[in-house]
């Protein structure tokens, strides 16, 4: 009995601590954020959004929307503090307006340990958000899709082996054309995949050694079933940033292996050095314009006593003239 009775308390902390990503939620900082209404990169906005309410007339200038956002509360919060949550997720999301458009009472049966039935009513408030195309003038900042190169000793010049789609920010979309090798190998090890995918599959248990430090297990489960889990992630956070992880991939041993991270004073990755059980070792450097845009990434194998360039990853970026052509794309 006694046993039975730890296993249960046992059971309990854990529940409290393991938590699950919920398949809802899509957009999250630092990660792939994709709007649901253009494929115009919205980037994040400094300005204090404004709020326009049922009935207001909406600023006699050209805008495009760009996602319906919502804000939950419980009973007593108030309409003010619904509406300040609401701004803060559209600067986030690069919004220069929000538009309320609904506001509800969302009320849920429970029952208590006498299983006498409560009720707990819960807010929320919807909001489309808007950006003006006057507003839209990063384009140039903003990258639009990725080439993989690598140098051809017969030609004495680099060679296209892939081409592939990416966010704004330089995030991995999918392979548009060419060998997938290159591309799967960027994205297994890319901190995109490894701390910031977030869907169904994943879980994650996060201890803190102090304020500062953070140890996060991320454990993807394996749909054939066949193992508990396809992949495992060990994440080491310092202040905000992965600094270390080490990988365990149960059907793909090439992508298992321990990653070091190292940033610049901008807090962007400038160096990851990876060591593949399998494939060996290999340093990437990123490489900014003067703008902080990422535009290049080389890949070194690092098996040799002198580095060896394996390949290189070139970004394109939109051009600011190209807002016509993606304004009307958008109408289609």
């Amino acid at each position: 009995m006694k046993n039975l009775s730890l296993l249960f308390m046992v059971s309990i902390l854990f529940s409290s601590c393991y938590n699950y990503y919920s398949p809802l939620f899509k957009n999250y900082k630092d990660g792939v954020q994709l709007s649901q209404f253009t494929s115009i990169p919205i980037k994040p906005s400094v300005e204090k959004v404004k709020v326009i309410f049922p009935g207001e007339k909406i600023p006699d200038e050209a805008y495009i929307k760009v996602d319906v956002i919502d804000a939950f509360g419980r009973a007593q919060t108030s309409t003010q503090n619904m509406i300040t949550r609401l701004q803060d997720q559209a600067m986030t999301k690069g919004m220069d307006a929000i538009i309320i458009i609904s506001k509800d009472n969302i009320s849920e049966v429970f029952q208590d340990e006498d299983c006498d039935d409560y009720t707990v009513t819960t807010q929320k408030l919807s909001a489309l958000g808007i950006k003006f195309v006057k507003n839209i003038t990063y384009l140039d900042q903003c990258i639009k899709s990725g080439s993989i190169i690598l140098w051809d000793e017969n030609k004495n010049d680099f060679v296209e082996k892939s081409k592939f789609k990416a966010d704004w920010k330089g995030n991995l979309l999918g392979v548009e054309s060419g060998d997938k090798f290159y591309y799967n190998f960027l994205y297994n090890f890319s901190l995109q995949h490894l701390a910031y995918e977030r869907n169904s599959n994943w879980t994650f248990l996060v201890n803190s050694s102090s304020p500062a430090e953070k140890i996060i297990r991320r454990s993807k489960r394996d749909p054939s079933r066949r193992q508990p889990f396809a992949k495992e992630v060990k994440l080491k956070e310092v202040y905000g940033k992965v600094m270390f992880a080490e990988v365990k991939s149960y059907y793909n041993q090439l992508f298992s292996g321990k990653i070091n991270f190292q940033y610049d004073k901008e807090n962007r990755i400038i160096k990851k050095k990876i060591r593949s059980k399998t494939l060996g070792e290999f340093q990437q450097n990123f490489i900014y314009s003067e703008k902080g845009t990422l535009t290049e990434i080389e890949v070194f194998d690092m098996k040799s006593a002198k580095p060896k360039l394996y390949f290189k990853v070139v970004f394109e970026n939109h051009q600011q003239s190209d807002l016509a052509q993606l304004l009307e794309e958008d109408q289609k």
